[in-house]
């Protein structure tokens, strides 16, 4: 009998703003994989770009998180690759960090912000039309770096961390109520200080692990959850000089996350590949600009590998290191990104399949659009992540409904579906699941 197997697939989509034509340096005879820069107003310093469907018609919009505007700003998408001007949100202090969830349950995306020189975090609900509310103030340890989002008890509540460097190196684990209200904050204490942070699942578990960057011990940690908002001790791991951003994908095409963290003092780019348990190898160093920031690992040149990309803050340009699907990683090529690459953000800004880039600019009133020219792979079968037969599915935006994929399988087999967003990053596996039969 034909066996079925149903699969909702819930894909996080990005988007931005659209350009014009270019080309890289030193290309040889690869053909180029960004247009030249396109700029767009979006705010004074911008330390943080999300994207996500903000009014529910299935286009990309944009939040930047504007450091001396005391601000987040919003541009909304056209679906052709242009987007609305953008319109300011007013937040209290200097906001230096944000993510972008539904934290209330009405399906709508929200703004949650942190402003470093304040002692408390801001709740922006999002009306569903793109645009936003007061923001509600969360009270946090003092001087709030950094803040992430994810369900850490598996409630199906957004809760919040928040790295909190000085004067006490503490992360805040907030728990969500659901109703975009937050539990008072549980303090963890970390021995290095902490900066950036990331929520995603490394050991196989359905528990979200936490990675936090501490650029000034040169390393990161590892911080494995246990499902109910806490988590195992920290394990760290020592790497180049000063780093500041960790980017996270399947490198090596074995299913399990791999990390890659710039080392901005050294001007590389530490690549560390990880296990199916958490872990990770020791560090390969590729040398990019001058002063990184920020690094994504993203499929850029359809060619169904990772690629790294690094915005360049000293230099301003962006490193595009081509992945050979074994873990290694092509010659840096240089792409123009105008003043001051500070934050990247992939996606698919005028609908045709392939990872555009926008780029966050830290000292300037403008942000950058590197449009995609990678032409579209062949179709049909695809290898899987362990190497066995794969079938790449696809499915709406989940912030306006959740889609059901229906597939029928040849024979009885054992089934492990791994999901996938529009940038090839891993959003969740299900391992070993036997279809009915």
């Amino acid at each position: 009998m034909t066996n079925l197997a149903c699969l909702a697939l819930l894909l996080a989509t990005l988007a931005a703003c659209w350009g014009q034509p270019a080309y890289a340096a030193s290309l040889g005879d690869l053909d180029p994989v960004f247009a030249p820069p396109v700029t767009c107003g979006v705010g004074q310093h911008v330390r943080a770009v999300c994207m996500s469907d903000l009014d529910g018609d299935d286009v990309l919009d944009i939040v930047t998180v504007c450091w001396v505007d005391s601000a987040f700003w919003v541009l909304l998408g056209n679906g052709d690759g242009t987007f609305a001007p953008a319109v300011r949100y007013p937040i209290a202090g200097s906001p230096y960090s944000g993510d972008v969830g539904d934290v209330n349950g009405d399906w709508i995306p929200d703004v949650v912000t942190s402003s470093l020189d304040t002692d408390y975090v801001s709740v922006s609900l999002g009306i569903g039309d793109g645009t936003f509310g007061a923001p509600t103030i969360i009270s946090v340890p003092e001087l709030p770096w950094f803040v992430v989002l994810g369900d850490l008890n598996g409630d199906l509540a957004l809760d919040m961390i928040v790295s909190t460097p000085s004067p006490a190196w503490d992360l805040a684990i907030l728990m969500g109520n659901g109703d975009g209200t937050f539990q008072a904050p549980v303090h963890l204490t970390m021995t290095q200080y902490p900066k950036t942070l990331t929520l995603l699942r490394l050991d196989g578990d359905d528990d979200l692990d936490l990675i936090v960057v501490h650029p000034g011990a040169d390393g990161f940690s590892v911080l494995l959850g246990n499902g109910d908002g806490t988590f195992l001790a920290p394990f760290f791991y020592g790497i180049g000089d000063y780093p500041l951003e960790a980017g996270l994908g399947d490198i090596d095409h074995d299913g399990d996350y791999d990390i890659a963290v710039t080392c901005s003092d050294d001007g590389t780019v530490a690549v560390l590949r990880g296990s199916a348990y958490g872990t990770f190898a020791p560090p390969v160093y590729y040398p990019v600009g001058n002063w990184p920031q920020d690094v994504v690992i993203e499929d850029f040149d359809r060619d169904g590998h990772a690629d790294l990309c690094v915005a360049n803050n000293g230099g301003w340009t962006i490193s595009l290191l081509r992945g050979n699907g074994d873990g290694t990683f092509q010659v840096s090529e240089e792409y123009d990104a105008e003043c001051c690459p500070h934050t990247l953000a992939p996606g698919d800004f005028d609908g045709d399949l392939d990872l555009d880039l926008f780029v966050g600019n830290s000292e300037d009133d403008f942000s950058s659009v590197l449009i995609n020219l990678a032409t579209s792979p062949a179709t049909g079968p695809e290898t899987g992540f362990a190497g066995g037969p794969g079938l790449r599915l696809s499915a709406t935006n989940p912030s306006v409904a959740s889609s059901v994929i229906r597939f029928a399988l040849d024979q009885p087999a054992e089934v492990s579906l791994t999901m996938l967003d529009v940038g090839g990053r891993i959003v969740d596996r299900l391992w070993g699941g036997y279809p009915d039969r």
